[in-house]
């Protein structure tokens, strides 16, 4: 019997978090709404398309939607079929989109000194 209220209990703790890191994320598209307009200037400086931390970060910045929304997905799938771990799992697929724009953006200050054309 117990073990039937601690499966229970976290089912529910894993609903529950899922749930929050799915509307979390969905919220994040609202920023990357302007992050997405302002990344097409990356390109302006002289080099600059060549310079592959700054092709990355663009692209990432770019692609960050279709991870948010294939999560979100996923999520919902996996929480529809009672599988509340796998759930939990797929909604950290924008997290991935998250560490790469990070990545790029270190890259960029690491190895270019910060300027977008890296010679």
């Amino acid at each position: 019997m117990s073990r039937v209220t601690r499966r229970t209990r976290t089912d529910s703790r894993l609903k529950t978090v899922a749930l929050v890191v799915n509307v979390l994320f969905a919220l994040s598209l609202l920023p990357w709404a302007v992050a997405g307009f302002v990344s097409f200037f990356l390109f302006d400086a002289p080099g600059s398309t060549q310079s592959i931390p700054t092709v990355a970060l663009a692209w990432s910045i770019w692609l960050y939607p279709l991870l948010v929304i294939s999560g979100c997905l996923l999520s919902f799938w996996f929480y529809r079929a009672k599988s509340y771990r796998w759930a939990l799992g797929m909604c950290g697929i924008p997290g991935v989109g998250m560490v790469v724009i990070s990545v790029a953006a270190m890259a960029l200050v690491v190895f270019c000194d910060g300027q977008l054309s890296c010679r």
